[in-house]
């Protein structure tokens, strides 16, 4: 059994029930305040702390891809999946 498919499960319902675009706008909005607070912590308040936050803030709403990555999957056959599924893994 493998040791991460109650995470996936859980992921997975997410996207499933609020849908996949409200998902990756959660992402990209959580990953601007992250930089938000990363140069707000250089540039205003001087805090190492701060940063760290703001590090830890872009982390925590960093599942973007790996939405994007489904979708493409999901929606297209594997070979038209070919083309763009390699443009997203190597850029």
């Amino acid at each position: 059994m493998d040791k991460n498919a109650g995470i996936r499960r859980v992921s997975g319902a997410g996207l499933y029930k609020i849908g996949r675009k409200i998902c990756m706008l959660i992402c990209h909005v959580g990953g601007l305040s992250g930089y938000i607070v990363m140069y707000l912590s250089g540039q205003e308040w001087n805090s190492y702390w701060g940063y760290f936050f703001g590090q830890i803030l872009n982390g925590l709403f960093s599942g973007a891809f790996t939405i994007v990555s489904a979708y493409i999957g999901e929606t297209m056959s594997k070979e038209e999946a070919e083309g763009p599924q390699g443009i997203i893994y190597f850029q």
